[in-house]
């Protein structure tokens, strides 16, 4: 009876989640892709043609999981994004729903803390790219899978713990970061052993997929304008604009948060796990060049998770405490409505333009290429990237969100390269390869590789 009862709660408690987000982010579905969504679906196009595309190694992009998900949703629903954005909303639901599990399963949360939590974290623009930017829902996918894992691991059931780690891992390798907290959380010697083992295991497999191919996952980290990059990455999880604060009143808040913590750490040890998995991403992420939203999505679920352990320390000395709780979130979604609202244009623009531009050039490509042949050469004018900087301005008057608009070099128009380019317009008619012969400032010149059928 119990069980049962713990079960509908769950189920009541998805729902109202993902009510709660679809109603925030209602209209995003409606969004075409943009930026690094064309090199993923690209990439999985070619997956028709040959199954080793999966384990093509690009530089850092390598991810034959999210390669052949991306291959399955376009062999299942065609290039509409609709069901790519359907599958990122309820993985993003999914993890919310994951960390109030957590919270009421293994932590003794209140549930009414624990729902708080789990909405005030959804309730964040700053995080908003995740949701409505396809290729970076590996974040929430990601730490979906660790919490799984995680619940295995608390559970006792090490041989799921270790597989839906190494799951989550391939996926994305920034969660095995992770386990740092949980090793410093977990007190029993022989899981203590277990995760000592198990971690550079399970970070030797990404090694031996790549054959070796891995430098390029050290060189990008950069102490440039580190303490800059702290400061935004422990506000803006807060749900804290430090653009609307003195940076005294920022570095005063963040004080007071710290030695909140160290006191509560010394009365119960709980705060532990989701501290150290903030403090471990917040420095982890602070020494890459460049902050995007996507940063912020592991840190914010991790303040959010301290912040419940607080609540329901004070929600059981006085139940008042809810009255706060819920004025909180009445006050975190009137703030964040309208600036998500804001967000969900600037992608429609963004995505729109890129549809445009894409149809013009297949327009303009097919005009010069016979399909019937097998190899075709063919020439495409790099047309110069000012459409795209003049858009950019136009996002940026528009005085949302700062986000980072890549101008990409090698690129048509500086929107996608021709590798990206070709197969993207001829499926699902053809599957079209491109090999590039030679590049000038000009144009690109390379060779079709053509199969499928009409």
């Amino acid at each position: 009876m119990v069980l049962m009862k713990t079960s509908y709660r769950d189920l009541l408690t998805f729902v109202v989640i993902a009510l709660a987000i679809f109603v925030l982010y209602n209209g995003f579905q409606d969004n075409y892709y943009f930026s690094d969504d064309y090199q993923w679906i690209s990439h999985a196009i070619l997956v028709d043609d040959s199954l080793s595309e999966i384990f093509l190694v690009r530089g850092r992009d390598f991810n034959p999981l999210l390669t052949l998900f991306f291959w399955v949703v376009i062999k299942v629903g065609g290039m509409s994004p609709l069901l790519l954005r359907i599958l990122c909303f309820f993985t993003f639901t999914g993890a919310l729903f994951a960390l109030y599990h957590i919270l009421t399963r293994y932590f003794d949360i209140h549930p009414v803390i624990a729902l708080s939590a789990a909405l005030l974290t959804g309730f964040n623009v700053y995080i908003s790219e995740v949701l409505l930017y396809t290729s970076t829902f590996v974040y929430a996918l990601t730490l979906l899978l660790f919490f799984i894992a995680l619940k295995f691991f608390l559970d006792g059931k090490k041989v799921l713990y270790l597989l839906v780690m190494l799951l989550a891992f391939q996926v994305k390798e920034t969660i095995i970061l992770a386990v740092i907290p949980l090793f410093l959380y977990e007190k029993k010697r022989g899981s203590r052993v277990l995760l000592l083992i198990s971690t550079p295991l399970i970070f030797l497999t990404r090694f031996i997929f790549q054959a070796g191919d891995t430098g390029s996952y050290t060189h990008f980290a950069t102490t440039e304008n580190i303490f800059y990059k702290l400061y935004f990455l422990i506000l803006h999880p807060m749900n804290l604009s430090p653009y609307f604060m003195s940076i005294s009143l920022g570095i005063g808040v963040i004080l007071i948060l710290l030695i909140i913590f160290i006191y509560y750490l010394k009365t119960d040890r709980r705060i532990l796990f989701f501290g150290s998995l903030f403090v471990v991403y917040v420095l982890f992420f602070s020494f890459l060049p460049r902050l995007s939203a996507k940063y912020y999505f592991y840190p914010a679920f991790a303040f959010w998770g301290c912040a419940a352990l607080l609540g329901n320390y004070f929600y059981r000395k006085s139940k008042t405490t809810k009255y706060f709780v819920f004025a909180l979130l009445i006050i975190s979604l009137l703030f964040n409505y309208p600036a998500i609202k804001k967000e969900i244009e600037d992608y429609r623009i963004l995505g729109d333009f890129s549809k445009e531009y894409i149809a013009e050039q297949a327009v303009i490509i097919k005009n010069k290429v016979d399909t019937g042949s097998r190899e075709v050469e063919l020439m495409i004018e790099r047309q110069g990237d000012w459409q795209l900087r003049r858009l950019h301005r136009e996002i940026y008057n528009r005085g949302n969100l700062l986000k980072l608009l890549p101008v990409r070099k090698h690129s048509v128009g500086g929107i996608l390269s021709p590798g990206d380019l070709i197969p993207f317009i001829f499926y699902p008619e053809r599957i079209v390869c491109w090999k590039l012969i030679e590049e000038t400032p000009a144009y690109f010149l390379g060779k079709l590789e053509i199969s499928g059928q009409d």
